[in-house]
């Protein structure tokens, strides 16, 4: 569709599978009550800058991926999301998720703009979890246990990084992270599998 700008759904609670793809300009979705999402949910519109849904709990997998104008993102209660959480949307700088305890493959990858991540409830992650984020500098996952295969992939400006409670990584663990100076993990039991 290309010529929806805006939509506003107050009562919806739960949406299915595969809705609102390739909306070239939708601008603005209100769901103020949605708690569920399935997969394929506001993929590539290329006109979306903000999203606010501030009961949304669970998403399925694509959720908001290549949306290439998205600025804003307000998930406050998103507790679990699905494979490919937020990937390609280069021009969000910031992510704050103060609930997600769960994400699954390629979370938050391929994101030109986004600096820093803060998700401080977070304890497993799948694979190519914040890989390939050429701006990434600021990690805070303090509660961090359990983390897929190429952790962190390619990110050129991270540091430092202290995961106090991470116990298990997946294979090529801090593979090619060419500034990373200082890494800390006190609890690590199993690197690769």
């Amino acid at each position: 569709n290309n010529l929806i700008k805006s939509i506003n759904l107050p009562n919806v609670t739960s949406i299915g599978s595969h809705c609102l793809i390739c909306n070239e300009a939708l601008e603005e979705i209100k769901l103020p009550k949605v708690k569920k999402i399935g997969a394929n949910f506001l993929e590539s519109n290329l006109s979306l800058k903000e999203v606010n849904f501030p009961l949304l709990e669970s998403c399925g997998e694509s959720f908001l991926s290549s949306n290439l104008l998205i600025t804003s993102v307000n998930l406050p209660n998103l507790k679990e999301c699905g494979n490919n959480f937020l990937m390609n949307d280069n021009l969000l700088e910031k992510l704050d998720l103060p609930s997600l305890i769960k994400c699954e493959d390629y979370f938050l990858s391929y994101n030109k703009c986004i600096n820093s991540v803060y998700m401080p409830h977070l304890k497993i992650c799948g694979k190519r979890f914040l890989s390939d984020n050429v701006e990434l500098s600021n990690i805070d996952l303090p509660n961090l246990t359990t983390i897929g295969d190429y952790f962190l992939f390619d990110n050129d400006r991270i540091k430092n990084l202290y995961l106090p409670k991470l116990e298990e990584a997946g294979n090529q663990f801090l593979y090619s992270n060419r500034k990373l100076e200082k890494a800390y993990f006190p609890e690590l039991i199993q690197v690769g599998s």
